[in-house]
């Protein structure tokens, strides 16, 4: 006879989240019940009461048996690089739960905003900023596909066929992979474009060490120079955390061009960069009380340094340790004296940048630190975001006190969740980088693949790259230069 105390019970809900899959059993009767699928160790939980040994002796044997194996598992394995890895059916599970998440926000959507564009979650209001073309729903079709949400997908598709509109692309990178690598103009302006913000926007905090992409101005050191001087604002906006994707992005598909136009030893400094970028984009997240970042930070208080001066004083002293700026394991810093950084602007509005550098850095490099960091955001949206109806943007997410603002971007559902959902997903859902191009608003657009006869026609192999000008490295070991003062900036 079986006890209470031998067995489990599985709540059906949360198995399906934990890797379950819903299969129809057999027999007219059982094919209605839902037959649940749940790891060994859980179902082994479940069914203690049929495992557990009678008699004492072989309990004690087998307690012997699994001490023996785990020591042996312990003391032969390489446990550093073992012991950190969530299993997948973790991953899956948090995929489920983003799914989920998507499904509160929207749903909430249907029922108080559609067909307007977005609604107020506070106010249960709606805005139509963007014309009221329904566009919650029109920025979300690709997400439902992604996360097989059919029954949505079919009511958003029937406000779709009422509408006529075109879209718009960005980004010199992935204007030149989606036209399938055949515009050489295209790669040389993107990669003499990250030069340039390489060797001239890249700075690094004086406390922490924390790498960050900020807007440069020119400026006199005195009246009477007649040269101008570079004077970093020290902001480091939210929306310029989509610059780690793109780096890691280009690194990646970018891997097959010749040596003289994209060298190896560039495009590891490209992902390096990447990873140093996106470690202060979540630490901007990781620090707040909250755990959602702030819209603006800004290091000019503290004093920022510049990251190519010293990357070429790292070189010049040989190369030891890690470059600056570039570590990845930096610890979280709540004392906001400690950080190196202000809250400039304290808001968080739901943006998606960070998010989409972290997924495309898991995507590049399979390391899961930021799967990691992509699961402590999440968590924190769902506290501090989260409402009766839909999520919301955060008022002072660095505060004891923040408050939850009435407004649900459309962005949030399109961009937000579909990166977290990919993130955490197991398989690509289809969707490889070397196939696919996300574009600025998140949406999968297919790599162009020419045929032989368009290859020859438009004479597409005779048009190889030249090059783009000064390499990373020749840029870098050149000191930088003041600029000249103009007539009109002498008189000023």
């Amino acid at each position: 006879m079986s006890h209470p105390q031998d067995t489990i019970e599985v709540d059906i809900e949360k198995a399906a989240l934990l890797e379950t899959a819903l299969e129809p059993s057999s027999g007219s009767a059982a094919a209605r019940r839902p037959a649940i699928r749940v790891p060994l160790h859980i179902a082994a939980a479940t069914h203690a009461s049929l495992l557990r040994p009678t008699r004492p002796i072989m309990r004690y044997l087998l307690a012997g048996a699994i001490f023996f194996m785990s020591y042996w598992v312990l003391t032969n394995l390489d446990v550093g690089r073992f012991a950190h890895v969530t299993p997948g059916y973790v991953w899956e599970a948090r995929a489920a739960e983003v799914r989920a998440a998507f499904q509160h926000a929207y749903h909430s959507y249907e029922l108080l905003g559609f067909p307007h564009d977005e609604i107020k979650p506070i106010s249960n209001d709606t805005s139509d900023q963007f014309n009221g073309w329904g566009v919650s729903a029109l920025d979300s079709l690709d997400t439902m596909v992604i996360m097989g949400l059919d029954e949505e997908l079919q009511r958003a598709l029937k406000h779709l066929e009422k509408l006529d509109f075109m879209k718009h692309y960005e980004y010199l990178l992935k204007q030149y992979l989606l036209s399938g690598k055949s515009e050489p103009q295209l790669l040389e302006m993107y990669l003499s474009s990250m030069r340039g913000v390489i060797t001239n926007l890249l700075y690094v905090s004086k406390q922490r060490n924390l790498l960050y992409a900020t807007d440069v101005t020119y400026s006199k050191p005195n009246p009477a120079s007649k040269i101008l001087v570079p004077v970093p604002s020290g902001d480091f906006e939210h929306l310029t955390c989509y610059l780690p994707g793109l780096l890691a992005l280009g690194a990646h598909t970018l891997r097959d061009l010749p040596e003289k136009v994209f060298a190896a030893e560039e495009r590891k400094l490209h992902l390096d960069i990447a990873k140093g970028l996106a470690t202060t984009c979540y630490l901007a997240y990781a620090d707040s009380f909250t755990g959602l970042a702030p819209d603006v930070i800004n290091f000019g208080a503290y004093g920022g340094r510049s990251w190519s001066e010293l990357y070429r004083q790292w070189e010049d002293n040989g190369r030891h340790g890690t470059p600056p700026g570039l570590k990845v394991d930096v610890p979280v810093q709540k004392d906001p004296s400690k950080r190196g950084y202000d809250v400039r602007l304290g808001r968080w509005l739901s943006r998606p940048e960070t998010i989409e550098s972290l997924f495309i850095l898991y995507r590049v490099t399979g390391e899961q630190v930021w799967r990691d960091r992509g699961y402590e955001i999440f968590e924190a949206i769902q506290m501090w975001s989260k409402g009766p109806v839909g999520y919301s943007s955060v008022w002072e997410p660095d505060s004891p006190t923040p408050e939850r603002m009435d407004e649900m971007p459309s962005y949030f559902l399109a961009e937000t969740l579909k990166y977290l959902y990919l993130l955490f997903k197991e398989e690509d859902c289809g969707l490889s980088l070397d196939e696919i191009v996300f574009n600025t608003e998140a949406h999968p657009l297919p790599v162009f693949k020419w045929t032989p006869q368009e290859i020859e026609h438009y004479r597409l192999q005779k048009r190889p790259s030249k090059g783009s000008g000064p390499s990373l490295r020749e840029l870098l070991r050149a000191k930088r230069k003041p600029k000249p003062a103009s007539k009109l900036d002498r008189g000023a």
